[in-house]
């Protein structure tokens, strides 16, 4: 009579809910004229949905040792010394295994000591999306409870944080990777915070922040960073109050994260804790390699490593989800024995095991207790195939445009928002009609995923859902034909990208990227250029975060896109992403191709001056970057002579300098610094790259050619001078004001 999954009954509440499903079963019986057995069905499936979810354990079976380990190292890192390193405690195992619910159990302790239980989940279908997007979300947590505690609590991170990192330059480096950081450098407390920030412009001339001025500083701005993450975790960690991090699958963790994580371990003390769950990796995996990189490391490390339940711990959780008292247990050992023989004792993949039994007419109600036949089990030998497979059998059971709501979701991320799942079904599910009354995206997404959350496979939160286990998304993604994936991921990133206005379209940017990514080669011509446009805005915010290996990964994309004929009909295009690719790549040292890129755009540049020389600024990086100070020198002055008509003599050197140091001071005299600093910025695209060149020049100069530092110096000053300021002048006037001194001395 009962056709629902009896995934899991809390052990405190499982009597209760017994009697509540005796209750249902009585009241289904004698009304058997007023509702068919399927109405009935219905009813109790959703009373029953109400306490039973994949998601809710509100207890652990057979994990006590691990459990005990766990608690321990938390408060064993809490007696410790204030300055020493911040715990580590990895939990590892297969999936399934309950990693994630085991480090969980500490929230209640963290809870209890007025801490913080911070989380964050790396996607494995976001490889490439906001580099520290899961770093930030755990963040948000935090200034989440931090507000919630009120303005003592607030005050105490707030004003350290506002007084250590003043200067408006270094705050917006911490907002780009953080952006909730905003509220409490800014005192706004309870606001939205949008994922990513930038312009919302689609006119690449103004989108453009250019290479000039702000691709060229990312190393810079990558240092900067990571400083100020260090300032801003020393000040939150010495605050008192535990905090603990828990990172979940850091097998799919990216590069940049990897990276910002060391500089929060490095620079965290206690009370500060990180929890890491990860799937059985390599000892090589770029993670492990960063665990064990530091000698004082393994003395604040913990690792948990989760295997199979033991026949002992199958038997109390069959129980336990059937609703079986302790003291009955025996009367389940033969069905448990056989689900830890077939399972290897994975938590996960018995409780699908007995939904599988139960929707299969396997396990019965009979209205007082749970029965089966457990020859009839052995003899039918359906319980064969990996949790996958399992999962990927109950969404195929759902009805069609249920299970392509899951397969949207699937390829969009572990979490989806309401705001564009609802445009997703509005476009591809021919179930879907509207009533004239939903127009809101969020009511459709709603709607549709309502049966789908029923069946305890995703879970809603607060403007969107979540599935509730990676298992449950890689099983529907499985349900997507091989051939059909590439196409299906564009239809998404087509549909996106033509029905989010400017400013979602930024919002959910990384996502329409990603979408587009995964199915760029069946892209079509009509729609090639604006996809190649996303492909850079993407690269560009990833490089603001100073993340070079996921913006390579953006602007690759959209460079294997471009054809010979774009240099004459999209110049411009083709000249930006040429660029900045040359650009990342010599900061992630990839020299041959930065060479490849440069041949590309000598070739195709030669009408345009500026365009020229900052080609020519990226070769005398790459050679300033492997350390050929001569080369870059010689590179520059022969490209400033013959672009830019900046001739820098190389003989007579005392005679050229003392000559320009006299130009100079007539060009200076009479002028205060307040003048100087009021004159306006520089026009001239051509000339603002000329100076930056000169710029990298005189630091050239320093390693080798020292006696052409002055004359360097002094052209900068007067070409700012004649033009307007750039940001090669402080460089100009420090040298400048040293040379001074020294005369008037």
């Amino acid at each position: 009579i009962v056709a629902t999954p009896l995934l899991l009954l809390p052990s405190p509440c499982s009597t209760i809910a017994l009697e509540e499903l005796r209750y249902l079963y009585y009241n289904m019986s004698n009304r058997q004229g007023e509702m068919s057995c399927e109405a009935g069905s219905r009813n109790l499936r959703h009373h029953l949905q109400k306490q039973i979810s994949l998601r809710t354990e509100r207890r652990l079976c057979g994990r006590t040792h691990e459990e005990a380990l766990l608690v321990n190292s938390y408060y064993a890192s809490l007696t410790t010394n204030a300055n020493s390193p911040a715990t580590k405690i990895i939990i590892s195992g297969e999936s399934g295994m309950g990693k994630s619910v085991l480090a969980e159990t500490l929230r209640q302790s963290v809870s209890e000591d007025d801490g913080f239980f911070i989380r964050g989940k790396f996607d494995q279908s976001l490889e490439y999306g906001s580099a520290y997007s899961v770093i930030a979300s755990a963040f948000d947590e935090f200034i989440y409870i931090l507000e919630k505690r009120g303005d003592a609590s607030w005050n105490e991170v707030a004003n350290p944080l506002r007084h250590e990192i003043h200067k408006t330059d270094h705050r917006q480096i911490l907002f780009e990777a953080i952006p909730s950081l905003r509220r409490i450098f800014e005192g706004r407390r309870g606001g939205a915070t949008v994922c990513i920030g930038g312009s919302s412009s689609e006119d690449l001339s103004n989108s453009n922040r250019s290479l000039n001025e702000t691709t060229a500083e990312v190393r810079s701005s990558h240092t900067k960073l990571h400083y100020l993450m260090k300032k801003f975790i020393r000040i939150v960690s010495s605050v008192g109050d535990p905090i603990v991090m828990l990172l979940d699958d850091m097998q799919w963790a990216n590069a940049s994260s990897l990276d910002l994580l060391k500089t929060l371990m490095l620079s965290a003390r206690n009370p500060f804790i990180f929890v890491f769950t990860m799937r059985p990796v390599q000892k090589d995996h770029p993670f492990y390699q960063l665990i064990y990189a530091h000698e004082e490391t393994p003395a604040c490390l913990t690792e948990i490593e989760l295997r199979g339940l033991s026949e002992d711990a199958v038997c109390e959780l069959t129980s336990m989800q059937l609703g079986i008292h302790e003291s009955k247990s025996s009367r389940c050992r033969p069905l448990s024995d056989f689900l830890c023989r077939v399972t290897n004792g994975n938590p996960l993949y018995i409780r699908q095991q007995i939904i599988s039994l139960f929707d299969d007419g396997m396990l019965c109600f009979d209205g007082n207790e749970w029965t089966w036949n457990i020859a009839a089990i052995e003899r039918a030998g359906m319980l064969s195939g990996d949790i996958a497979s399992m999962v990927s059998d109950k969404i195929k059971r759902l009805p069609p445009h249920s299970q392509n709501v899951l397969k949207i979701c699937a390829c969009i991320g572990a979490e989806v928002d309401f705001n564009i799942l609802g445009i997703l079904v509005r476009k591809t599910s021919e179930h879907y009609k509207s009533d004239g009354n939903d127009n809101d995206n969020e009511t459709i997404a709603r709607r549709e995923i309502a049966t789908s959350v029923q069946e305890g496979l995703v879970v809603e939160k607060d403007n969107g859902v979540a599935f509730v286990h990676d298992a449950v998304q890689g099983a529907a993604y499985s349900l997507l034909p091989a051939d059909e994936i590439p196409s299906f991921h564009l239809s998404l990133g087509r549909i996106l990208q033509k029905n989010l206005n400017s400013a979602l379209l930024q919002r959910y940017l990384f996502t329409v990227a990603n979408q587009l990514a995964r199915g760029r080669n069946l892209i079509p011509e009509a729609e090639r250029i604006n996809a190649i446009h996303i492909f850079l805005r993407a690269g560009d915010e990833e490089s603001k975060m100073a993340a070079f290996v996921e913006a390579t990964f953006f602007y690759e994309k959209g460079l294997s896109m471009l054809l010979d004929q774009d240099w004459r009909n999209h110049y411009r295009l083709s000249c930006e992403i040429h660029m900045r690719t040359a650009e990342i790549a010599v900061l992630n040292g990839a020299y041959d191709d930065v060479d490849r890129l440069l041949d590309v755009l000598f070739l195709n540049t030669k009408g345009s001056v500026d365009d020229q020389l900052r080609a020519t600024y990226i070769k005398v990086k790459k050679f300033a970057s492997l350390e050929k100070a001569g080369e870059g020198f010689d590179c520059s002055i022969q490209a400033l002579d013959s672009l830019a008509g900046v001739k820098i003599p190389t003989r007579n050197v005392t005679m050229h300098s003392l000559i320009a140091l006299a130009k100079t001071r007539r060009l200076l005299k009479g002028i205060d610094v307040t003048s100087i600093l009021k004159r306006p910025p520089i026009v001239e695209k051509h000339m603002k790259t000329t100076l930056r060149l000169l710029n990298l020049l005189a630091t050239l100069s320093v390693n080798g050619r020292t006696e052409m530092l002055p004359l360097i110096v002094f052209m900068i000053v007067q070409l700012n001078m004649k033009y307007g300021l750039s940001t090669a002048m402080p460089t100009g006037g420090i040298f400048i004001a040293i040379v001074f001194f020294a005369l008037y001395r």
